[in-house]
């Protein structure tokens, strides 16, 4: 009974489990807890964490690029015009041109010797005996002697010295009748009269101001010109009642209306007087 109950403990346990799979001891039970399956790699997760590492790492390298690109290369005036002989030999070949043959070993002396002959049929004998001497001191194996190195920075100078700048458009010459406000003062010169006058009047009131009597006041123009106006039409209609009087004045009556309109009159020919002036002073 006794081994059937041990029996009946291992079996319900996890040591049947430890003995089929090894791999996973006792203590990975402690650490991830029982019931829970080991955890698996995400492969998925980590290729697309890393393909977009890659796009940022590629974008930070163009942008880089673009930047150096946009940085200007410094070039002197002089040779701003002047074309740069790495440009001249990366250009691409103009359309209908052909490519050049290339030759053997050694083939290159029998053309030069072709085409010497057929550019100078009628060469004298001695042309011929040296350029003859020249092919036999050549050897199939030799090449030619070498060019002699040309300074393209000299030839750049002196092109960019002998070379003419472009000619500015030419102008036209414009008249001087031609502008609209040919012979008209300039606006700004009518407002600064326009101020010196107001300054000037403002000086000449304050000195009269100053000089006023005491208790007086001076009389603006047009309260002066509208009170001259005023008196010339009473002058007026008293002198038109004076008119329409008898020429024989004997009533007591007509001759105190003959004396009041004569008077009156007289009145106003008197302000007429005063308020014709161009100052009039008045009681403040």
């Amino acid at each position: 009974m006794e081994a059937r109950r041990n029996a009946d403990r291992n079996m319900s346990g996890n040591a049947v489990a430890f003995a089929i799979n090894p791999e996973h001891p006792f203590r990975d039970m402690q650490y991830r807890g029982p019931g829970r399956p080991a955890s698996k790699k995400d492969h998925a997760r980590e290729n697309r964490h890393l393909i977009k590492e890659l796009q940022q790492r590629a974008k930070a390298k163009q942008a880089d690029a673009v930047a150096k690109a946009a940085v200007p290369v410094f070039r002197m005036k002089r040779f701003q015009d002047v074309e740069s002989k790495l440009s001249q030999t990366l250009r691409p070949p103009a359309p209908g041109r052909h490519h050049a043959d290339f030759l053997r070993k050694g083939a290159g002396v029998a053309r030069l010797v072709a085409s010497d002959a057929t550019a100078r049929p009628k060469s004298s004998p001695r042309a011929d005996e040296s350029l003859a001497e020249q092919l036999k001191s050549l050897s199939v194996g030799e090449t030619l002697p070498k060019r002699k190195p040309k300074n393209f920075i000299k030839m750049n100078l002196k092109a960019a010295i002998e070379a003419q700048p472009p000619a500015a458009p030419k102008e036209e010459p414009t008249s001087i009748t031609q502008s609209v406000g040919f012979g008209r003062v300039p606006l700004y010169i009518h407002k600064r009269k326009l101020e010196l006058a107001k300054k000037d009047e403002d000086k000449r009131l304050a000195q009269e101001k100053e000089s006023l009597p005491p208790g007086m006041t001076l009389m603006s123009e047009e309260e002066r010109q509208r009170t001259v106006e005023l008196l010339l039409q009473n002058q007026k209609k008293l002198i038109g009642q004076l008119a329409k009087m008898p020429l024989t004045i004997e009533t007591p009556s007509l001759v105190e209306k003959h004396n009041a309109i004569n008077a009156k009159i007289a009145e106003v020919e008197a302000a007429l007087k005063l308020f014709t002036r161009k100052k009039v002073y008045i009681t403040a």
